[in-house]
Formats: structure tokens, sequence, C-alpha cells
């Protein structure tokens, strides 16, 4: 199985997505790829793991006006599964992705985070339903039976 870490603000050593997601993955046997933060210009292999590398931008718009070409860097790679890192590039690899499962993993808690990046902490809730709690949640978009096998 193909699995694709897609990230557009994570670096490429990245402790948690490089070294406990993705090698572990590639250590089970799965074949993985990188779409991450990089100083590097070519596609290069690191501890089994095929990084494909981003330049750093020079700003969040630029980060945010990136995310559909990051999206079909990573729908080139033909990948079966998608492991999105960024909130903004749920949306547009979601539009790529096909029939293919779409996970995204959250630690943060976002409405936190919205409520900090436009300054109204008592603002009205942007995020209703289950992701407007505080703490972890996950979202996974799966294909039809892909829970009842492995991954």
């Amino acid at each position: 199985m193909r699995v694709c870490h897609v990230c557009s603000g994570h670096s490429e050593d990245d402790g948690r997505v490089f070294h406990r997601q993705c090698v572990t993955l590639a250590e089970a046997g799965y074949e993985v790829h990188l779409i991450a933060r990089s100083a590097r210009h070519e596609a290069y292999s690191n501890r089994a793991v095929s990084i494909h590398p981003l330049p750093d931008p020079k700003n969040r718009q630029e980060r945010l006006a990136r995310r559909w070409s990051v999206a079909r860097m990573a729908a080139s790679l033909c990948p079966d599964l998608y492991h999105v890192h960024e909130p903004e590039l749920i949306g547009p690899v979601l539009a790529v992705a096909g029939p293919h499962p779409v996970i995204w993993d959250v630690h943060e808690s976002y409405l936190d985070v919205l409520r900090t990046v436009t300054g109204s902490p008592n603002g009205p809730d942007p995020w209703s339903g289950p992701l407007g709690t505080s703490g972890s949640a996950s979202l996974c978009v799966a294909a039809p039976g892909l829970l009842s096998r492995p991954i």
C-alpha cells in the first residue's frame, strides 16, 4: 500500500510526522511518501521514505496560496491513502483524492487557534459541531471497506 503524508507547514525531519509516522510505516513494509518543507530541491529517500521537498514559504499567505499545487503533487504520486497534516490542505486533498481515503489528524484545538487568529476570543463559534470542541479530534474520510481490513 502506498501512503502519502501531505504537509505544507511541517519540515521533512519533523519528529512526529517523519520519525514516528512515516518511518514506522516504511519499516512495516508500506511504500511511504512525504511532501514537506525542505532546503533540498529534488526528491530523495531517507530511511525508506520518499521525500518530496517544498520550499519554505515566505509567509502564511504564500503557504495558503500553494495548497492546490501541494494537493496535485500528492495526487501525482497515486497513493492508496492520504494523510493530511494541515487544515488548509483538507479541501484540496479531498478534491483530488478520488475514491482514496483521506485521514486528517488534529492535535490542536482549532477553535482556539481560529479565535486567536481572528482576535475574537469571545466571538461566535466558527466550527459548530464535533470539530468545535477543545482537545484532539480526528476526521477520517474512508473508502468503503477500508476499516474492515488492516492498513
